[in-house]
């Protein structure tokens, strides 16, 4: 086990042995601890260190000598987290320099003495060069210098020399085409030992170029093919290496030599190889045709791939940071290499924080230059990766001031950015669009594009600008007319606007925008009133079908500039996350008109949601996934967890969690699988954001990277990943937008029928498919057992689709909170719900808790393992109204708290097909996954993880379970599979059933599941390229992710340089736009 565990007021003693060639002429020593140190170097003792955050410099040169040395150090932990880190520099006589650093060869023990902070008479043979430490463990590496829980520390290297390679000889072709992969060959010779191998950047540079040519030449990075790692390279000792080079196809054609990065190497012993450059070994690069290929996303047995072209790919897409600033190629080179192939550009602005350089100055007068630089930069890491470009729909400030009256005007006078009413905001970024994409499209990187993302509001989400708590909304003179426009559109006549809304006064003329005052509380607590507030009802549906006709206008600029070849899409929809009636501006109650087949909006953007990230939570999505999905567009989930080498000390630990901050790299890695496996299993996508740069730049991550894209490619060519969930929850569209504008009410009520909800269900033990509900008028694609249905206004369709999709014999139906309480015309009744739910209910009188007390003497099977416990939010009496079952044919199974109303009750009831289906009704949503699952169980709905505390995803295809506490499990399969663990290339059993295992404590596991006895008889294992049918995986392998923290000991951070670097852009050397 890990020995820093319960390591509170105890000492853990380290020793890192090394070797030393020759005489030392200058030495320091760098380090810190968590959270006392007592370091020594050969028996040497350097005195007390006691604050983490400032480490101490000594010269230590005097104390090394030729032979083996130790540094050894007593760490001393007062409470949390301790941990040890260090780095020797050394000159030598020869001049060479070298770093002795904390690392997984650095070994820690415990118990070697008292646990005192101060030792009497301490025995510190342990210090001694000789002290027999074969005994003592290998610490474990948390992260770079920067990585939590520490952050950042004032630790740089001291070591700042690169390695020296003289090149004997080289192999190059005569000729390659751009585009194409050039393969060549180098004869090395080091003069020392390389500790790390790192990946060999190169430039290319013309023929008859001049050292003192200003301009940045294109690059790439040398994939090594053959031979021996580098750090196994012989000093002084030829050694022949191949390579491949991706030769971009956006250079102009020429001969070209090859410069090595300085930062990187230096050749040595050549003078026709200063500054790097390989004089003398010219390649040819032919002209290539670019041409645009056509994107598309494509679904079968429910795996989700891009087809570009002909080649398919992972939807799978590591997005860089926002701008420049914190971006390195050397990011996407890695990426590229794990086989993350598909690459964003960050987010952006038309005038870009950083830079302020704007890319639209005037009217029809744009500045494409910070697009191309964006592009070029992220393809020199990675020459053949495809790209996904940003646009922002965001006007300037000219703009806005020229054209004032298209501003956005809030209830307290602000006029921060655009309204989302204004047609001429909508022409004019509608021509911006086009503008860069006909640029674009004219550039050599064009064949590169993909996919174009447009965005809009405060964090590009739609959000609008100068929202506030007591305002969100629009009051501008623009908007106004727009919403008049709106009502004659739909009520085509003043007395039907009238008798919508209650008032004989109103007119399409004097209509106008509802303030905040009309928009509280009135018939109810919590829900506006239909018929008196149907008013803002009608404003709510007008915002939304302001921000979809956005959306549909810019997507048909990029299908028409694209000749469709490009995909189009934005962040929206985000339904299940909208717990206030802000909701409403972001959630889009109209979003199910961008899934329809007519519409050019492919993709949808949503981070997964917030305080659901860490293990044991729901990991669940902002949108209603499975109607995206099965619409055939794609969900493309924003991953943008702060991983082990975040640091942001201006933020509080508890919104770090909410954001899903992990504070080790075992928890990173762990995480990393599950949202991987999440979306594989679900048939969305995603992108891992790497929002402030080096978030991911780290070598396990990059290898748990490559494990799970090898398995992506399995499963795009191989896998049946069939959903066979049984169980669906159905969200009515236009929720968010029912609740009056009261923070309490609307957030309790939002808040336990859809985010607490989701975590009920993340842990029924199988997977689940979220809908809207308006995808009942066209049916779903699979018999569901369990229905579980939110919402309080359904339309006639809607309601007729429940009837026949979800009312069939043996099915079972959980309603929560106040279904259907709205009628046809917007008055609103219990009866209404009743109607729906086949259960007369009525209202509660009053203030009643929002919980429900389930019955702890009932000897019904449906509360098993649930009596007598309470759920939803018993510390509160916001939400109303509140209903209650009065149904005497209805069984009784709960309370509302502290009451005699019946809040949760069942009752058989008989369907059209001649049969029954279980209509089951809570007062209140947060209904528990135990009650969830014996229902499941009635119903005869598979359980694959009997836990209550795992979380499961499941499909035919994949099991994935995290478990947040570990322990035994017996997993059970619906039917008879070979099980295999792709991660830690493991064959669980062939034609099974079932399987026991113990899972480790915040583990994820990702399970495939495949025909029996198929195993071993594919045409590509992921894992083993050249397997034999008879094959089978050891019990660990070389790329075991158990393996790589089998590792018991400390918290060691390991050297690294971190640095930020401002990119500054000369011009390129590119092939000019023709």
């Amino acid at each position: 086990g890990d020995i820093t565990a319960d390591a509170a007021y105890q000492n853990r003693w380290y020793r890192h042995s090394f070797e030393l060639s020759e005489k030392v002429v200058s030495a320091s020593l760098q380090a810190t601890a968590d959270d006392v140190r007592f370091p020594y170097l050969n028996g040497h003792s350097f005195g007390r260190g006691g604050v983490w955050s400032s480490p101490n410099i000594v010269d230590v040169t005097d104390y090394l000598v030729v032979g083996k040395n130790v540094f050894a150090c007593r760490v001393y932990n007062g409470t949390y987290y301790s941990g040890l880190l260090f780095e020797i520099t050394i000159i030598t006589e020869s001049g060479k320099v070298l770093s002795i650093f904390s690392s997984n060869s650095t070994l820690t023990a415990k118990d070697i003495d008292s646990n005192s902070q101060y030792i009497t008479n301490e025995d510190l043979s342990w210090t001694e060069i000789d002290y027999d430490d074969s005994s003592w463990r290998q610490c474990y590496v948390v992260g770079p210098v920067g990585s939590m829980p520490w952050g950042s520390i004032p630790f740089v290297s001291l070591a700042s020399t690169v390695p020296e390679f003289e090149v004997l000889s080289a192999s190059f072709p005569k000729e390659v085409k751009l585009g194409d992969t050039m393969s060549l060959s180098i004869t090395w010779k080091i003069k020392e030992k390389i500790e790390k191998p790192f990946s060999m950047t190169v430039s290319f540079w013309g023929k008859y170029s001049s050292d003192n040519d200003e301009t940045s030449p294109i690059k790439s990075t040398l994939r090594q093919v053959s031979g021996e790692e580098m750090n196994n390279w012989e000093v002084n000792t030829p050694i022949s290496i191949d390579y491949e080079l991706d030769i971009p196809d956006y250079m102009d054609e020429g001969s070209y030599m090859l410069q090595f990065d300085e930062d990187q190497m230096k050749l040595i012993n050549n003078v026709d190889f200063t500054n790097n450059k390989l004089r003398g070994y010219y390649t040819k690069f032919a002209p290539t045709e670019i041409k645009l290929e056509k994107s598309e996303i494509i679904r079968e047995k429910d795996i989700t791939k891009l087809k570009i072209g002909e080649e398919e790919y992972a939807p799978y897409l590591f997005m860089q940071s926002d701008g420049l600033k914190y971006f390195k190629p050397s990011y996407a080179t890695k990426m590229y290499e794990s086989g993350v192939k598909l690459l964003s550009v960050g987010n952006n602005k038309v005038v870009d924080t950083i830079t302020g350089e704007s890319t639209w100055t005037n009217d029809d007068e744009y500045n494409f230059e910070p697009f191309d630089n964006t592009i070029y930069t992220t393809l020199s890491g990675a020459p053949k990766a495809k790209i996904l470009v940003m646009i922002s729909c965001d006007p300037p400030s000219w703009w806005l001031n020229k054209y004032p009256e298209e501003r956005a005007l809030s209830q307290n006078g602000g006029t921060d950015s655009i309204s989302y009413a204004s047609k001429r905001w909508v022409k004019d970024v509608c021509k911006y669009i086009r503008a860069v994409l006909e640029h674009m499209k004219s550039m050599p990187y064009a064949a590169h594009i993909f996919a174009v993302k447009f965005a809009q509001g405060a964090t590009y989400e739609w959000q609008e600008y100068g929202m506030e708590i007591g305002n969100c909304s629009d009051f501008s003179t623009v908007a106004q007319n727009g919403f008049r426009e709106f009502l004659k559109e739909k009520y085509k006549t003043n007395d039907a606007l009238q008798t919508a809304w209650g008032n004989g006064l109103v007119t399409f003329d004097n209509a106008t925008i509802p303030a905040f005052g009309e928009r509280e509380p009135l018939t109810y607590g919590s829900l506006l009133d239909g018929v008196k507030q149907r008013s803002v009802l009608d404003y709510q549906d007008f915002k939304a079908k302001n921000v979809t006709e956005s959306i549909l206008a810019f997507s048909n600029v990029v299908k028409e500039v694209s000749n469709e070849m490009w995909l189009a899409g934005t962040y929206q929809g985000y339904i299940t996350n909208a717990l206030t009636y802000e909701g409403s501006g972001i959630g889009n109650n109209q979003f199910a008109r961008l899934l329809e087949k007519d519409s050019n909006c492919d993709f949808f953007c949503g981070p997964i949601s917030y305080m659901t990230r860490l293990s044991g939570y729901s990991n669940s999505y902002m949108q209603a996934v499975t109607s995206i999905v099965n619409a055939g567009k794609l969900c493309l989930t924003e991953f943008d967890e702060r991983t082990v080498a975040v640091d942001m000390p201006d933020q509080s630990p508890a919104t770090m969690d909410e954001w899903g901050k992990t504070y080790c790299l075992e928890d990173t890695l762990n995480l990393m699988i599950r949202d991987a496996a999440n979306v594989l299993i679900t048939g969305a996508g995603c992108w891992i954001y790497d929002m402030t740069g080096g978030w991911y730049n780290d070598d396990e991550i990059y290898n748990c990277l490559s494990l799970i894209m090898k398995e992506y490619e399995y499963a795009l060519k191989y896998q049946d990943n069939t959903n066979n969930h049984e169980v669906a929850f159905i969200i009515e569209d236009k929720m968010p937008s029912d609740y009056a504008y009261s923070f309490g009410g609307s957030y309790s009520a939002l808040e336990v029928n859809l985010s607490r909800q989701k975590e009920d269900l993340a842990h029924i033990g199988a997977g689940y498919d979220t809908y809207l509900a308006s995808d009942l008028k066209k049916g779903l694609p699979i018999k569901y057992k369990v229905f579980l249905i939110v919402g309080n206004r359904f339309d006639k369709e809607t309601i007729d689709g429940i009837n026949s999709i979800c009312k069939r014999d043996g099915t079972a139906i959980i309603w929560c909170g106040t279904p259907g309480i709205y009628g046809q015309d917007g008055s609103m009744s219990a009866e209404n719900v009743s109607s729906l739910i086949d259960m007369d209910v009525d209202f509660a009188s009053g203030s009643v808790y929002t919980a429900v007390s389930i019955d702890s003497n009932s000897i019904d099977p449906l509360v098993d393992g649930v009596k007598g416990y309470t759920y939803g939010k018993p510390e509160i009496k916001e939400v109303n109204p509140v209903a209650y079952v009065k149904d005497s044919n209805a069984v009784s199974l709960g309370t509302i708290r502290d009451t005699s109303y019946t809040g949760l009750a069942y009752k058989e009831v008989e369907t059209k097909d001649g049969g029954t289906y279980l209509s089951i009704f809570s007062s209140i949503g947060h209904v528990p996954p135990q009650l969830i699952r014996n229902i499941m169980k009635r119903q005869g709905c598979h359980i694959f993880d009997s836990s209550f505390s795992d979380v499961v995803f499941s499909s035919n295809g994949y099991l994935c379970i995290d478990s947040p506490y570990g322990g035994e499990r017996t997993i059970s399969l619906p039917q008879a599979y070979d099980v295999y663990d792709p991660i830690n290339n493991v064959l669980i059993g062939q034609n099974i059933t079932s399987f026991t295992t113990n899972f480790g404590a915040k583990k994820t596991y990702l399970y495939r599941l495949m025909p029996s006895f198929s195993y071993g008889n594919e045409p590509v294992n992921p894992i083993d390229p050249t397997p034999t049918p008879d094959s089978k995986p050891e019990e660990t392998s070389n790329l075991s992710f158990g393996k790589i923290f089998s590792i018991a000991g400390i918290g060691v951070a390991s050297i690294e340089l971190v640095s930020m670097v401002v990119i500054i852009f000369a011009a390129l050397k590119i092939k000019k736009a023709k």
